[in-house]
């Protein structure tokens, strides 16, 4: 529970935040080897906080090169439960809650490695920041979003969700970088400098 917390509220160092979210799943067969047929349960935390990372921290422009790596991991995660745990065999509705904890899993695997380790060549764009506005959520969070003028890949104004940092040192009219990358799996990608510099560090 604390690397979910970790991971969401302040994920420094980001690798070894990653890391640990893929590998929990196997971790915990590791460590806990009578428990293993709870497996499930870090691959659900796991697929949550992946999954929540990938869709924070990476901005994917066009999905066409994303399905393929993803329908693999998926099938292989799912066939390596499925045959490893016997569980899943005799009770069938398990299925059912497998599949979507594969999938997202796997979402968040192909997204955070295709990102985590693209060494390639960037490309940066200049926009500028249009509209900012906060949101408050029923439990008293509150988001910080800022919209930009459209960029290289992308064609019209959009809205990102920034953080209080970004907010506060990017009224409207202030100039912004965007780098897009090539991506390690070949699905190109892109983030906002200084929102992504607060934790990955600066390319």
């Amino acid at each position: 529970m604390i690397l979910m917390l970790w991971s969401m509220a302040f994920p420094v160092p980001y690798m070894l935040v990653i890391l640990l979210l893929i590998t929990l799943p196997v971790i915990w067969v590791l460590v806990f080897p009578t428990r293993k047929g709870f497996v499930l349960f870090p691959l659900f935390l796991s697929s949550l906080n992946l999954a929540y990372r990938a869709w924070l921290d990476s901005e994917i422009p066009n999905w066409e090169h994303f399905w393929l790596p993803f329908g693999l991991f998926t099938f292989f995660v799912f066939v390596v439960l499925f045959f490893m745990f016997p569980v899943l065999q005799r009770i069938k509705w398990l299925l059912l809650l497998l599949l979507p904890l594969c999938a997202a899993y796997s979402y968040g695997v192909t997204i955070n490695l295709n990102s985590l380790f693209d060494y390639s060549a960037p490309t940066t764009f200049q926009t500028k920041v249009i509209q900012t506005r906060t949101t408050h959520s029923v439990k008293g969070g509150t988001g910080y979003l800022a919209t930009l003028l459209p960029f290289g890949p992308v064609a019209e104004n959009k809205e990102f969700n920034v953080g209080l940092s970004f907010y506060n040192s990017h009224p409207v009219g202030s100039p912004v970088t965007i780098t897009l990358k090539k991506g390690l799996l070949g699905i190109p990608w892109y983030f906002i400098n200084d929102r992504y510099t607060i934790f990955r560090g600066n390319f």
